[in-house]
């Protein structure tokens, strides 16, 4: 074969030409590591079993129980910190103050669904539990359905301005009332997420029902509020405002939220009411951009850092190796 022939198909040339294609999938999974995150930041798709974790928005990170209505609310950006509120009794009292019927909502079975959507991060907790009796031994007087919600906004839009809120939403459909001027009170349990770093202080300043504090600064990091009203037979002719009387009582290391519904409000058929957790500055990066967290550009970042390293090396590697190919002008004659 003259230098002028073409190269064999197994020749240098061929050689080389495999070797590139032997690299070719890199662009490709390049593409896949970055595009990955940014698809994933769509709300969480629900599941028929859905055990909820953790969420972030970039500013407040939710721990979530896996099978108890209870959430612990802290900034993202701050370590070993956080304010946990669970679900504790629903109890029907009458007039005169009297216990009439409770549901322990603390040991109920309760079944967590993913309600995400294009403006928040929500799980919901329901629970169809029983309603019993105050004397002993306890007698089963019917069920209730409860549901508890926690919702995080993840982008600052009008739909969902506050960021650094956690908003805590409590349905109750199907009391079993036994006398219809009787009113219910719900209890909301309350503790540092790390007792050791924060303690709580109850009737804290700006109306909120306790707070959790650094230990090691004094500082004031999450708030739990809670509304003063709440709605009965929402969504129907006969929606009504039922008056909602939050008090608090405990010590620095656990707490005790009550809230009166009415002083005889009974009758109503369900009944909405809402709370909330703000989490104070510190603050994290942005809460997002385009509606898309910074966790998922954190995501795409490493991906890219990671495919640029394979390149890198590989390209190494392909300069490091004597060349097999010989140009024709640099053959000997």
């Amino acid at each position: 074969m003259t230098s002028l022939d073409p190269p064999a198909r197994n020749g240098p040339a061929e050689r080389a030409r495999g070797r590139c294609l032997r690299f070719a999938w890199i662009p490709a999974i390049a593409m896949v590591l970055v595009i990955l995150p940014l698809t994933s930041a769509a709300a969480p798709t629900a599941r028929l079993v859905y055990e909820p974790s953790s969420w972030s928005n970039g500013v407040v990170l939710c721990e979530f129980a896996p099978s108890t209505a209870e959430v612990a609310v802290s900034a993202l950006a701050r370590d070993d910190s956080g304010l946990t509120a669970a679900a504790g009794t629903m109890t029907e009292y009458s007039i005169l103050g009297t216990a009439m019927a409770s549901a322990n909502m603390s040991d109920a079975t309760w079944t967590a669904s993913n309600e995400s959507n294009a403006t928040a991060y929500a799980v919901q907790y329901t629970s169809t539990m029983s309603v019993l009796g105050p004397a002993l031994p306890s007698t089963l007087l019917g069920t209730v359905q409860i549901g508890v919600e926690f919702v995080l906004p993840f982008a600052a839009t009008n739909a969902s301005p506050d960021v650094d809120t956690v908003a805590i939403h409590v349905s109750i459909t199907g009391w079993p009332w036994q006398i219809l001027g009787d009113h219910l009170e719900m209890s909301i349990a309350s503790w540092p997420a790390y007792d050791t770093e924060e303690h709580l202080a109850l009737g804290s300043s700006a109306g909120a029902l306790l707070s959790g504090v650094s230990v090691a600064t004094g500082a004031v990091q999450e708030l739990l509020f809670g509304s003063t009203t709440a709605t009965a037979d929402p969504g129907s002719p006969s929606a009504a405002a039922v008056a909602a009387t939050p008090s608090v009582s405990g010590n620095s290391t656990a707490a005790t939220v009550a809230v009166d519904f009415g002083s005889s409000a009974g009758s109503y058929g369900s009944l909405d009411y809402s709370m909330g957790v703000d989490v104070l500055p510190p603050l994290a990066a942005p809460s997002a951009l385009a509606g898309i967290p910074p966790a998922y550009f954190a995501a795409s970042g490493a991906a890219a850092v990671l495919v640029a390293g394979l390149v890198a090396v590989t390209a190494q590697r392909a300069r490091s190796r004597t060349s097999r190919l010989t140009y024709v002008d640099e053959e000997e004659p």
